[in-house]
């Protein structure tokens, strides 16, 4: 991303309005669309904090501490101190740019002029062929070329946030970069656990009954946790020999008022559902993931059971685990998909883009569709482990055997 000087004055204005979505997922695409138009016209990044319902009703930054997405970036606030204009925060037709718009003149800013992007060159920019594209990629910045201009999310759209799905690989990498910069005290890779190989799954129920969109079962994530273990078992060292720690996140039920609201955990009961609604407990979905193949399990498995976790705690758990499952969900496939640094992130076949450590399973079953890039991209993960996770086994049995 670069600089307002490297990008000669040339900035994009944020779409997102002040309250964005709950759903991290979605509030991730929504950025995606910003950054995604930035990068791709070599623009600086105006970023707004949004609120985000629950997750910033006591502290309005909350998220924004935890991605970092405008770290480093210009602020809204600049754009309009630039501009010597103040405007309302949500209404579209008063941002600054549609107000500057407008006008036509502004005394003291700095902007020359302000361009509205169109939407084949934004939200529909990756339905068009890549021949396509570049040719209107060319067209676009060959008539846009000034310095000290402002550039604007179409208008009809922008006071919408509405998201785009698709994250291209230098987004993922943008995102990657602001999320572990923060984190940047901890080691290069850092682990959930030192002394356990840890499995996050994110079994997507919740609000998934209500829009009756599909939901893996536990069935299938048990069946895809026992490939990975056999890859595990392949490649052998440290990490066959360790204890494998199963954690299962995913919404509660609903509250008093039996009604969903948005993802509000503090208001849902820590109970979880299986696919057709019904209750179950910690022991029936051990069951499922040991699959009759205690082998697969020679130094123990522990499952635990993470319903309703606090969302931010719960996001960079599934980001931080070693081995990642995910659900048709934006929390899974946007935001961990695109975070993690983990050795395998298992993602439903629907996923499209393609980024280290994704590997692809089929839903219904829990078979992944390529077993040799399963293996490849765990064995990278083991190497690059090796001699912390054979530190951390030694220490693990010292510790049970009363020695240390």
């Amino acid at each position: 991303m670069p600089s307002l000087k490297e990008a000669r004055g040339r900035v994009l204005y944020s779409a997102v309005r002040a309250g964005a979505s709950e759903g991290l997922g979605h509030a991730m695409a929504t950025i995606n669309a910003d950054v995604s138009a930035a990068l791709r016209l070599n623009l600086a990044y105006s970023h707004r904090v949004g609120q985000h319902g629950s997750l910033t009703a006591v502290d309005g930054r909350a998220v924004e501490r935890f991605f970092g997405w405008g770290d480093g970036r210009m602020t809204r606030d600049a754009v309009s101190d630039a501009c010597k204009t103040t405007v309302a925060q949500r209404a579209p037709l008063e941002c600054v740019p549609c107000k500057l718009k407008r006008s036509g003149t502004w005394s003291g800013g700095v902007f020359r002029s302000v361009v509205n992007l169109p939407t084949n060159l934004t939200y529909t920019y990756y339905t068009l062929m890549p021949t396509q594209r570049q040719a209107l990629l060319n067209r676009f910045l060959s008539k846009n070329n000034m310095p000290d201009t402002l550039f604007q999310m179409p208008p009809a759209l922008c006071a919408k946030s509405p998201a785009l799905s698709y994250f291209s690989n230098d987004v993922r990498a943008y995102f990657h970069s602001q999320y572990w910069r923060r984190r940047s005290r901890q080691p290069a890779h850092p682990r959930l656990d030192d002394a356990e190989l840890t499995i996050a799954v994110h079994a997507r129920r919740g609000d998934f009954f209500v829009a009756k969109r599909p939901m893996t079962t536990i069935a299938a994530f048990g069946r895809a946790i026992r490939h990975v273990m056999r890859v595990v078992h392949s490649r052998g060292g440290p990490f066959a020999k360790m204890r494998v720690a199963v954690l299962v996140y995913s919404e509660g039920t609903p509250g008093g008022d039996g009604r969903w609201r948005d993802h509000d955990v503090s208001r849902m009961k820590r109970a979880f559902l299986d696919t057709r609604g019904i209750p179950r407990d910690v022991h029936w979905v051990r069951e499922r993931i040991v699959g009759g193949q205690p082998e697969l399990f020679p130094a123990g498995l522990r499952v635990e059971m993470r319903i309703a976790t606090e969302t931010l705690q719960a996001a960079h758990e599934m980001i931080a685990a070693d081995i990642f499952l995910g659900s048709l969900s934006g929390l899974s496939m946007h935001v961990v998909a695109s975070l993690s640094r983990g050795g395998i992130v298992g993602l439903p076949s629907q996923t499209k883009e393609r980024w280290p450590g994704h590997c692809t399973y089929w839903p219904p079953t829990g078979d992944f569709h390529n077993l040799t890039a399963l293996r490849n991209e765990w064995n990278q993960y083991a190497n690059a482990h090796h001699a912390a996770a054979t530190r951390s086994l030694m220490v693990g049995r010292f510790v049970m055997s009363g020695e240390l």
